[in-house]
């Protein structure tokens, strides 16, 4: 506690005092590093990065990843590689089709995720795409539809045999006598 305070201090005054004299439990050079960041303190640092989708159900690797890719989408807001960067900070890799590459309504688009090992399991993985595409996108832009490739991996074996060789023909021997000088001079 500070001896600084004036003899007039209130109960309150004296109790904040208290709480302010102690050293800080975190280095504040760490709270603005999204990768040092401690995990109680990532939707803060996400508010002062002005992050617009956030869900504290992400895991903190996405939520470090959202928070670092944050600076890059707001500069190319409106994009599509902002749609693109903000989707890749939470693993999905996409590609965005507009109204006049499928004859759509106009000015509307449709993510087309691809996704590794599982497929979009429930509406609000749905849900997260469609949040965080209208954050990153343009204004005047719709978004139509999500649609999703999933892509599996594997090792594939091939085996192959080649043989080669010629037909022989087995007949019984037949012997033909065309001179017999035995049989004759006898």
């Amino acid at each position: 506690m500070s001896d600084l305070l004036p003899p007039n201090v209130t109960p309150l005054e004296r109790a904040l005092s208290e709480a302010l004299d102690r050293p800080l439990p975190v280095i504040v050079k760490q709270v603005w590093n999204a990768d040092e960041c401690p995990a109680a303190i990532l939707p803060w640092l996400a508010w002062a990065f002005s992050v617009d989708s956030w869900d504290n159900s992400w895991s903190d690797a996405q939520k470090r990843a959202v928070i670092k890719a944050s600076v890059e989408v707001h500069n190319i807001k409106g994009t599509i590689g902002a749609l693109k960067t903000a989707l890749a900070s939470l693993g999905y890799s996409i590609d965005v089709i507009e109204w006049f590459q499928e004859g759509g309504d106009p000015y509307t688009f449709r993510v087309n995720v691809t996704l590794q090992t599982e497929g979009i399991s429930s509406p609000a993985t749905y849900d997260e795409i469609a949040s965080v595409a209208d954050g990153a996108k343009n204004l005047r832009s719709h978004l139509a539809g999500v649609d999703t490739t999933l892509v599996m991996g594997g090792t594939e074996h091939f085996g192959m045999a080649c043989f080669s060789g010629e037909i022989t023909d087995l007949s019984p021997e037949t012997t033909t006598v065309i001179c017999n000088e035995f049989a004759m001079a006898g």
